[in-house]
């Protein structure tokens, strides 16, 4: 039925739709290739920056949520629980951190992100990373969770096109190290926050050499400022809504 569905689509697409929108550049090319018509048009996600914006003060008050100190090494996951997003590489690698006695805290959120699931906590127990993660599940203001973190990880494995989790925490002046998947090179802001996908030992280096980098001060206020600048300038809620509407006008 899917095989179908998916053949139905592609004849389709050269029928009826005038434009097929995509947020993912990888994505059209993919489908394309599949042999979609070629009436894609690429326009990126938007986000309220309104809402998403560095605020040290709300981090610092969702750190005292969950007694974490000011000064720890915080990292950070929003997403659902599922293969996709690929917690097995991204638990293996804080096992190895753990392993070469680097001191850290992971606060991980999203659907299914809590004690109740046996295969993540198993995961946890295997690596003995119980004192060094917080299972969060869903949260109401992603914003003050995104505030807290010192960096964002997105170590996905297959499926991505443009995370929104990673324009959100670049948004908040937090980068993000994400794996070699969809449109990977558009959302990082320097190579040293990309990584070949399912390589746990290679996340874990970048994640140790991030940790030590920041330690330098302008360092890391480059850092939160090239990720602002790409949220703003790519990924800004008002280019969004500008780019459907001049598409509607067309």
């Amino acid at each position: 039925t899917t095989c179908i569905i998916f053949l139905l689509n592609i004849f389709f697409s050269y029928i009826f739709p005038k434009k097929i929108i995509s947020c993912s550049s990888n994505s059209i090319r993919k489908h394309i290739l599949f042999g979609y018509s070629k009436k894609f048009m690429h326009i990126n996600n938007g986000i309220d920056l309104n809402y998403f914006y560095p605020n040290n003060q709300i981090g610092l008050k969702f750190r005292k949520k969950y007694n974490i100190a000011k000064d720890t090494f915080l990292i950070g996951i929003l997403a659902r629980y599922s293969p996709q997003k690929n917690f097995n590489t991204l638990i293996k690698s804080l096992g190895n951190l753990k392993k070469n006695n680097i001191d850290f805290m992971c606060m991980m959120a999203g659907k299914n992100i809590s004690i109740q699931n046996k295969n993540l906590n198993k995961l946890i127990n295997k690596y003995k990373l119980n004192n060094n993660c917080i299972l969060c599940d869903e949260i109401q203001h992603t914003n003050e969770y995104l505030n807290s973190l010192n960096v964002h990880i997105l170590p996905s494995s297959y499926g991505e096109g443009v995370s929104n989790s990673v324009l959100e925490a670049l948004a908040c002046g937090i980068p993000s190290i994400i794996s070699t998947v969809g449109d990977y090179e558009s959302l990082s802001i320097t190579n040293e926050f990309i990584f070949k996908k399912n390589d746990y030992l290679e996340l874990s280096k970048k994640i140790s050499n991030y940790k030590k980098n920041i330690k330098n001060k302008n360092y890391l206020v480059d850092i939160k400022k090239r990720s602002l600048n790409l949220a703003e300038n790519n990924f800004n809620y008002d280019n969004f809504i500008k780019n459907y509407v001049n598409l509607w006008k067309k």
